[in-house]
């Protein structure tokens, strides 16, 4: 009845179906985001979508809400309606809130995860950028400053074409997450394929000293040690702090491509984080600058495992044996710590922090 309808306790009825039907929209296509799959234009059509349905969840929560506060509702002494559920409180005060602002802004999240997905399927599925990252650190090309450009002309012509199918607002959300993306790419190819000599492998800093750690693949199957031609490999020696500066050149020239499509400047140079941070490693001036530059490195990229950086300690052609061993272990306790798992000799473990 229509007396029933105009009631308080039926509008927040109402309202916590249909915020239940939004939580199971939003959920259903995340899961089918991070289920893979999907091409660009579904990608694209996410993120326009939920953007649309962001603001008109909020109109539409705002009306509810306004008719909620303000119908009537009966006392306690007449008791719950029979047409109530179980339980239900008929005093608004003791009801649960209801939280509108998170149920609309899931429309958001899931339109920036389809954002980072459309990102993510861009950087695995172009064999020729591919080929790029798999020249970092180890080239000729990569030393003469020849690969990153390229790199950036690749993300920002993506990036155009992307930007005439979604939302203005989201294609700058989708240069950070190429720049963002390109930066893990890139740094993970330099730890993975650095040469420790020309073509071969330099002094072994792995624990006990015993044969040389294998480093980790990098995150595309095509970036890997066999896209590389030994032709191409860098000589004159293992790596040097001239190599440390070009890498940081590379993530300043990485963002400063980005920045025009970015939200800011500051976006842009957050994104290529991971990035600037193994450069900062790969050019720290001894042990304890290794520990704060490897720390510093957590906190952008939380899954950088010591085993890792293992590689990279190993090429410095300015250090000893000796040097590259202690930074290697120094890097292992400074993990562990963080993890909140004591390091070597009894060293204290702090509390879980998250990167």
């Amino acid at each position: 009845p229509y007396s029933q309808s105009t009631r308080g306790e039926l509008l927040y009825l109402t309202a916590v179906d249909i915020l239940a039907v939004m939580a199971d929209f939003q959920a259903a296509q995340l899961a089918a985001i991070a289920g893979g799959g999907l091409d660009d234009a579904h990608l694209a059509a996410l993120v326009n979508n939920n953007s649309r349905a962001h603001a008109e969840s909020a109109d539409l929560a705002d009306r509810l809400g306004g008719a909620v506060a303000a119908a009537p509702s009966p006392s306690s002494a007449s008791g719950t309606p029979a047409w109530l559920p179980p339980g239900f409180s008929v005093e608004p005060e003791t009801r649960p809130p209801l939280d509108v602002e998170a149920a609309c802004r899931g429309f958001l999240d899931v339109a920036a995860a389809a954002t980072r997905a459309l990102a993510a399927r861009t950087l695995a599925g172009d064999a020729a950028l591919g080929g790029l990252f798999a020249k970092a650190a180890c080239s000729a090309d990569w030393r003469a400053g020849r690969v990153t450009p390229a790199v950036a002309a690749t993300l920002v012509d993506y990036h155009g074409d992307y930007a005439a199918l979604v939302e203005p607002a989201f294609a700058k959300r989708l240069a950070e997450a190429l720049a963002r993306g390109a930066a893990a790419h890139y740094a993970a190819a330099t730890l993975a394929l650095i040469p420790t000599k020309a073509g071969g492998a330099g002094p072994d800093v792995s624990p006990g000293g015993a044969g040389t750690q294998a480093p980790p693949p990098p995150p595309s199957a095509t970036t890997t040690a066999s896209a590389i031609s030994t032709t191409a490999l860098m000589t004159g020696g293992w790596w040097t702090p001239a190599d440390a500066e070009r890498l940081r050149a590379d993530a300043a020239d990485l963002a400063a491509a980005m920045a025009p499509h970015c939200r800011s400047p500051e976006a842009a140079t957050r994104a290529v984080r991971p990035l600037a941070d193994v450069a900062d490693l790969a050019g720290a001036d001894g042990v304890d600058a290794a520990v704060l530059a490897y720390t510093a490195a957590l906190a952008s990229t939380p899954s950088l495992a010591p085993a890792m950086v293992d590689r990279l300690l190993a090429a410095r052609a300015d250090w000893t044996r000796a040097e590259a061993k202690a930074a290697a272990a120094a890097v292992r306790d400074a993990h562990a710590a963080r993890v909140g798992v004591g390091g070597r000799g009894g060293t204290p473990a702090l509390s879980p922090t998250r990167g």
